[in-house]
């Protein structure tokens, strides 16, 4: 389990690639978000809680396929203070992939 804001946020970058699998992802991952936005840091045992819950849907979530290649994408970005999210859904409004990446200032 995350013990410091990085890992944290790494793990719910992570999880945040198979929502698709996961029903009403955005309301469970919630706490873990507030968690992560929260100054100190600070890890709840309800957040280790919703983590294990999500990664045991994972687990169990039945396989899809995805959709064709050749139809239109749209490409949605969104940021926050310290990561990047993008997400691709099809024409249709399926979700075909989302990914998160942590900012780093250099």
């Amino acid at each position: 389990m995350p013990t410091s804001r990085r890992e944290a946020q790494t793990a719910l970058g992570f999880l945040n690639y198979y929502l698709r699998f996961i029903g009403k992802f955005s309301a469970k991952a919630a706490e873990n978000r507030e968690a992560i936005e929260k100054e100190p840091f600070a890890r709840t045992t309800g957040c280790q809680n919703t983590t294990a819950q999500l990664l045991e849907e994972i687990r169990h979530a039945e396989c899809q396929q995805l959709p064709s290649s050749f139809t239109p994408k749209i490409v949605e970005i969104g940021t926050l203070p310290e990561s990047i999210e993008v997400c691709c859904p099809s024409k249709e409004g399926e979700l075909i992939m989302r990914i998160s990446a942590i900012l780093e200032a250099s």
